[in-house]
């Protein structure tokens, strides 16, 4: 049976409010593989520490063996 899980990231700067945000889903088809596809969003000042950053999306499969 096919499992779905969720994972979110989330990480503030306390000193420049600025954040980080990394939803994350896992499509487990097999025992031994997975799609997974995700998100990096970045949200600040252009000068704080997650500020910098550009969206970012990305899907990928992962094999056990």
């Amino acid at each position: 049976t096919p499992i779905l899980k969720g994972t979110l990231y989330w990480l503030n700067n306390l000193d420049d409010h600025s954040r980080f945000v990394s939803p994350i889903v896992d499509y487990e088809l097999t025992q031994s593989l997975t799609l997974q596809g995700g998100a990096q969003f970045f949200k600040g000042v252009s000068n704080s520490e997650y500020g910098r950053g550009k969206t970012l999306y990305y899907a990928q499969m992962l094999f056990f063996f």
